[in-house]
């Protein structure tokens, strides 16, 4: 039978064991944390108009009806419409983009509102009206700017109307199609500048200013399925394609050639680069062409068709 005697240098041991084990531990986390970017809150933006919802038709519509009943702040999954805090209109609902976006076909707030602040839309309707246009801050925005990779606002864009084009100091630029925004906040949303603590910006170098009254696109929301060209996918790695029932690593398979491409590679050197940073059980020749994937991706890449020019 074990004895006290027998029991203690086992238990010392075990001790010893976690008390290091803790300390690797800690180690690591704090190694890693200081790898890690500082993060901080986005602040909304200052605006000179601020946009209403789809169906509110103008500003002065909205605020005349408006009866701050908060309905349609409830309605709003994307957290978009939030009770204002301004003296001068407490708890009336307005846009902020810092925690979402409004999305196309979402018409949750128009139905619900019971004074006709928002007019009742349909999610078809919605995709043609313009409350708002994205304008670009270029002193803050790190690609115009700094000359960092970035586009983020370009990628998410679901009216497909940001394009980044090249700028006098060679940097490229976020460059807005007023006839095709819609004001949907989502470039403003996705914009990383307002949440590094590296930079002194607080907000987006990218905002909403609101139109009113609300005017019509030239061409409805939507962002076409087109085979792969010389530039990025316009993946943002957000996985929605996953799992693939044939194993292809669809993510990893586009991030790999999106970095081609900014390496300036092409053609069989795309493929190549591919093949040594994807998985050989993973690679794009074992789509099928099944299309599982298409009903899943936000962002409405073909992504079949990029995964056939992609096989080897």
């Amino acid at each position: 039978m074990a004895t006290k005697e027998d029991a203690a240098p086992e238990d010392a041991s075990r001790r010893a064991f976690l008390v290091s084990t803790a300390i690797v531990t800690g180690a690591v986390t704090a190694s890693a944390a200081r790898r890690v970017a500082k993060l901080r809150t986005k602040q909304a933006a200052e605006r000179t108009t601020l946009p209403v919802p789809a169906g509110a038709v103008s500003v002065s519509n909205f605020e005349s009806r408006c009866v701050a009943c908060q309905l349609c702040v409830t309605a709003c999954k994307e957290g978009v419409l939030r009770p204002s805090t301004s003296l001068l209109s407490p708890m009336r609902p307005q846009m902020d983009f810092t925690r979402g976006y409004c999305r196309p076909d979402c018409t949750a707030c128009s139905q619900v509102c019971p004074a006709g602040a928002i007019m009742p839309i349909t999610p078809e309707q919605k995709r043609r009206i313009q409350i708002g246009v994205a304008v670009v801050d270029v002193i803050t925005c790190i690609s115009a700017a700094y000359g960092q990779h970035c586009g983020s606002c370009a990628t998410h864009c679901p009216a497909s109307a940001i394009t980044m084009e090249r700028g006098a100091n060679g940097n490229a630029v976020p460059t807005v199609d007023a006839g095709r925004c819609v004001g949907c906040g989502a470039c403003e949303y996705h914009c990383p500048v307002g949440t590094l603590q590296s930079l002194s910006a607080t907000t987006a170098a990218i905002h909403v200013e609101g139109v009113s009254p609300h005017s019509t696109v030239s061409e409805e929301v939507t962002r076409e399925q087109q085979p792969l060209t010389a530039g990025e996918s316009g993946c943002v790695n957000c996985h929605h394609c996953m799992p693939c029932p044939y194993g292809v690593d669809i993510p990893g398979t586009l991030r790999a050639h999106d970095e081609a491409v900014r390496l300036g590679l092409s053609g069989d050197q795309v493929r190549q680069y591919i093949l040594h940073r994807v998985n050989r059980a993973n690679l794009p020749d074992r789509c099928i062409g099944c299309g599982a994937c298409l009903s899943r991706c936000p962002q409405r890449i073909a992504i079949p068709t990029l995964m056939q020019q992609l096989s080897r």
